[in-house]
């Protein structure tokens, strides 16, 4: 392994791409079997034609909170994300990914995802950005191994998810956008399972 992996100051930023390969789906397969399941059927196909193209899932979510309602939305993708969860781990040997995780994030864990599978392959404690913001700085310090979640997970919502939540998301990283930033300035990141607009 390359001498810069192998630094005291190693984080990883974990995108979607490793939950959907253990078996979560994406959020377009969410959205997708949400709208299948609550939205009338006279008006399920304008919501399945918006999510064949990429890149419109926050239209999509922003349409399915003004039918549903946000709340709801919301607790139907906790219930999907808890109940697949639950599957992968009685099935999936996800400790195979544990020491992979463990060799290139040893200082910790950063991700945008919802499921609560990194702190389950990896026994790493769970941070919220921005409330465990001491926390997190602690656990820099003092080499405590965690997962920070950007945009809330299943045991501590709310979700990112539609675009109202994105601008609140925003404003909260305004507040505290240096703090971050100089945080991941004077750390190795390597970034696995992510898109460029994560």
């Amino acid at each position: 392994m390359p001498a810069h992996l192998l630094s005291d100051r190693r984080l990883l930023f974990v995108g979607s791409g490793l939950s959907t390969a253990l078996g979560i789906s994406s959020w377009r397969t969410l959205l997708k079997r949400i709208a299948q399941e609550e939205v009338s059927p006279t008006d399920v196909d304008w919501f399945i034609d918006l999510l064949r193209n990429p890149g419109q899932e926050y239209k999509a979510a922003d349409e399915l909170a003004r039918v549903l309602g946000r709340n709801r939305l919301e607790t139907r993708l906790i219930q999907i994300v808890r109940e697949e969860e639950e599957r992968i781990c009685s099935s999936v040997e996800i400790h195979r990914f544990t020491s992979l995780l463990r060799t290139v994030g040893s200082v910790g864990i950063v991700t945008t995802n919802w499921d609560t599978l990194l702190p389950k392959m990896t026994n790493y404690e769970s941070l919220l950005w921005p409330a465990d913001c001491t926390k997190f700085a602690d656990a820099l310090r003092e080499a405590r191994p965690f997962v920070l979640y950007l945009h809330g997970n299943i045991d501590a919502p709310p979700l990112v998810i539609t675009h109202d939540d994105c601008a609140r998301q925003a404003k909260t990283f305004q507040e505290s956008e240096f703090r971050f930033e100089t945080t991941l300035a004077i750390h190795t990141l390597t970034v696995i399972g992510s898109s460029y607009p994560d």
